[in-house]
C-alpha cells in the first residue's frame, strides 16, 4: 500500500510544483528532501527497535 501511495503521490507532486514553477527544480528539492527525511527516520527506528530488544 506505501508503495502504490509513493508510486501515484511522487510524479503527482513533481508534476504539479514543476508546471507551477515552470522548472524542476523545486519539484526535485522536495523529493530530495523526502528522501532525506526518510533515510533519517530508518535508522531512527532502527536505533528504537535495537533499544527496545534489550
Amino acid at each position: 500500500a506505501a508503495a502504490e501511495i509513493g508510486g501515484v503521490l511522487g510524479p503527482l507532486s513533481l508534476g504539479i510544483l514543476s508546471d507551477n514553477e515552470r522548472s524542476f527544480q523545486s519539484g526535485l528539492t522536495m523529493l530530495s528532501l523526502v528522501c532525506i527525511i526518510l533515510f533519517v527516520l530508518v535508522f531512527v527506528l532502527k536505533h528504537l527497535l535495537t533499544a527496545q530488544q534489550n
